[in-house]
């Protein structure tokens, strides 16, 4: 009898398949294929093959169901401190977004595990888009993702559920900004409420009529031409 037990991806799962008296038993682990995933179901998969070994095979299974995952106990927000503790030079600006983060984590998941599945980081996104706007809301997504990934290659979580989350979450276009009408143009050269400023020539603002700014080369064309003609 073949003692075997092989490590396979389904669909992008773990599970093993081995041989037991004609049969090809397999068993889901629940985990998405990844290298700490891969080498917590070797270890599993060696435990089947000792005890097909020494005759102590459990043929229900239940054995073998209880897998403990590699850092169970540690918390989303220990996670992000860790994260963000292996970042040595962080500008400011990226630093006082971590912050954010982990005050919207501690408020959302208080003391919850990392063990996380994606409807619970569905919940998280749906909860920051109250209160957030949506490019707001990719940077926190973006930075969970990013703690994830770092999490994986530590050995501290099994696989990442903020890849499809941040996918789901749009971010609407930037607006043009608008530009002068003909009223304005035509208020901008009876009062002559603009300088020349280098080059490419710029209109700049003046005080005493409380116009805007030129600061696109084609509008200035317009300007210009409409000046001098």
């Amino acid at each position: 009898m073949g003692t075997k037990v092989t490590v396979e991806d389904y669909k992008g799962w773990l599970r093993l398949r081995w041989s037991y008296l004609g049969k090809r038993p397999t068993l889901s682990l629940g985990w998405k294929d990844s290298l700490p995933a891969r080498a917590m179901a070797k270890k599993k998969a060696s435990e089947i093959e000792g005890d097909l070994i020494t005759g102590n095979y459990d043929p229900t299974l239940k054995k073998y169901r209880t897998l403990k995952t590699p850092k169970s106990d540690l918390t989303v927000v220990a996670l992000i401190e860790q994260f963000s503790t292996s970042k040595t030079q962080l500008a400011v600006t990226t630093k006082s977004k971590y912050v954010s983060l982990r005050v919207k984590a501690k408020e959302f998941f208080k003391e919850g595990r990392v063990l996380i599945d994606i409807d619970k980081a569905q919940s998280f996104k749906r909860w920051l888009s109250e209160s957030l706007s949506p490019v707001t809301q990719v940077q926190h997504i973006g930075l969970m993702k990013a703690c994830w990934d770092w999490g994986i290659k530590q050995g501290l979580v099994m696989d990442n559920p903020w890849g499809e989350v941040l996918r789901e979450i749009k971010v609407p276009p930037k607006q043009k900004p608008r530009p002068f009408t003909h009223e304005e143009i035509k208020a901008i050269l009876r009062q002559g409420c603009f300088i020349l400023n280098g080059s490419p020539r710029i209109p700049v603002e003046d005080a005493r009529c409380g116009l805007k700014a030129i600061d696109n080369p084609r509008e200035f064309r317009l300007l210009e031409i409409a000046y001098t003609h």
